[in-house]
């Protein structure tokens, strides 16, 4: 067998961090205080933070969301999360989701394509400016920070604009993305900072390019469900040489492989599962408690045969800053306690899903989570009841105009019916969430969450009535 893959570890991997997205439903400050008690006893102790709008910026103070942090919050959560034993990881994008400081329209000239604001045009004027700016910004607000998180992770425009383009046909991706990427990497070295990077952009590199950026970070590499439960995945990898379970992320199927082919080139390694994300679905509202634990598995694997620096459970409310919201984190309090409890203690039966419900229970958190969790499960099939009639009738529709004989009215008036009593039902459920997340999560985040999950219904009641009565008229 490979001396890589001879590695065992019985022992739990050093780093076990938890991931705060605060890009959608960002907790309440009280709640965000009682989160931290949540993490450690799931097992945790670390947190990787990506702030994004909820952060006090002071590099441009419109990139605070209505809600933002005070300075003076962020540094009593970090002096109680330090109590805690908790190592401080923060994040801040430096190339792709980098919608926070590039959907304005100041920032406009930085983006990499005119219209969309997710990547950095890493040549521009100003850019390598800005980012450090940021970097700065959050790294002199987080204490005794020996690890920073620099993002870097699916720049899909990544190269498209003249410049970028011009650029790589005179040299290469990888050297674009080391132009912009080393010198932040210095700057934090030079503080003692050690940099980490998402892997997914260095999948195609050269030993050579990643032994010299391997040199001044590490690299994460992130995969968040089995290869084989993702209908849409590519062609499946031809270099499999061991059996080891096949997890996708990135846009490619990760293997052993991967791993080899990084610390081969002397990078170290972190690696990243999900405690929730949007479930392989469109902005599912709860995760899948069997895959989650899954990939928790997956992942103490992975960390038995090679030598990760540590693991991450992120935890997604938002793909981008610029989508929509999904799964509340108190809707994933189970599959956070059962990944923590996973990793921290392997091979324990405490991390079964009833076990971690009782622990909630101890905590006095299991009322909370079940009272979000049954009102998100409810507002799923108010959404999923929904889009099944709209389906439906728009095929309706569609016979009709294929088959003009056909009256199709009476069917039609009844799916209108059904439509409505679901988009009226989950009215009925904001005003219940508006109760239940009221400790939890600002009111304003709440709504945002309800309108963005039933607006859009709303939308389609509106227009297929239109339509329903102009084929009336027809008939």
């Amino acid at each position: 067998m490979n001396s890589i893959l001879s590695l065992h570890r019985e022992v739990p991997v050093d780093i076990r961090a938890v991931h705060l997205d605060f890009k959608g439903m960002p907790p309440t400050f009280s709640r965000l205080l009682r989160l931290l008690d949540i993490f450690r006893v799931a097992g945790f102790n670390a947190l990787l933070l990506e702030w994004e709008d909820a952060f006090p910026w002071t590099v441009d103070p419109a990139f605070r969301s209505p809600t933002a942090f005070t300075r003076q919050q962020v540094a009593d959560f970090y002096q109680k999360a330090q109590s805690l034993g908790f190592e401080l990881i923060p994040l801040v994008q430096t190339i792709g989701h980098m919608e926070t400081p590039l959907r304005s329209k100041k920032y406009a000239h930085l983006r990499e394509v005119a219209e969309n604001s997710d990547v950095l045009n890493v040549l521009a004027r100003g850019a390598d400016e800005l980012v450090r700016a940021m970097v700065d910004d959050v790294l002199t607000a987080t204490p005794n920070c020996r690890f920073f998180h620099l993002g870097g992770d699916e720049a899909i425009t990544f190269g498209q604009h003249p410049d970028t383009r011009a650029y790589i046909q005179a040299h290469s991706q990888a050297t674009l993305y080391s132009h912009h990427i080393e010198p932040l990497c210095d700057h934090l070295l030079a503080q003692g900072v050690r940099p980490i990077l998402w892997h997914d952009m260095m999948l195609t590199w050269s030993r050579a390019d990643l032994a010299a950026l391997g040199a001044k970070a590490d690299l994460c590499i992130w995969a968040y469900q089995r290869a084989a439960d993702i209908p849409w995945h590519f062609s499946m990898p031809d270099d499999v040489e061991d059996d080891l379970p096949l997890i996708f992320g990135g846009g490619q199927v990760v293997h052993g492989g991967t791993f080899k082919r990084f610390l081969a080139s002397g990078v170290k390694l972190w690696g990243a599962g999900a405690y929730k994300l949007s479930e392989g679905r469109d902005n599912a509202d709860l995760p899948v408690f069997h895959m989650r634990m899954l990939n928790a598995r997956d992942w103490l694997t992975y960390s038995r045969a090679f030598p990760l620096q540590g693991l991450i459970a992120t935890g997604w409310s938002r793909n981008c800053s610029d989508n929509v919201q999904y799964v509340p984190i108190d809707a994933a309090l189970d599959t956070l306690m059962a990944c923590g409890s996973t990793w921290a203690t392997p091979g324990e039966a405490h991390c079964q899903r009833e076990a971690c419900l009782s622990r909630l229970e101890e905590l006095g958190e299991r009322q909370v989570y079940q009272a979000v969790a049954d009102l998100m499960q409810r507002l799923t099939q108010r959404r999923d009841g929904g889009w099944s009639v709209v389906v439906r009738l728009r095929e309706l529709l569609a016979l009709a105009e294929n088959e003009p004989y056909r009256r199709v009215g009476g069917w039609a008036n009844r799916h209108l019916v059904w439509l409505k009593d679901h988009c009226d039902k989950g009215d009925e459920l904001l005003a219940q969430a508006l109760m239940v997340f009221a400790p939890l999560v600002e009111p304003i985040w709440v709504k945002h969450y309800f309108q963005e999950r039933l607006g859009a219904l709303r939308t389609e009641f509106a227009d297929l009535q239109v339509r329903v009565e102009t084929r009336k008229k027809m008939e």
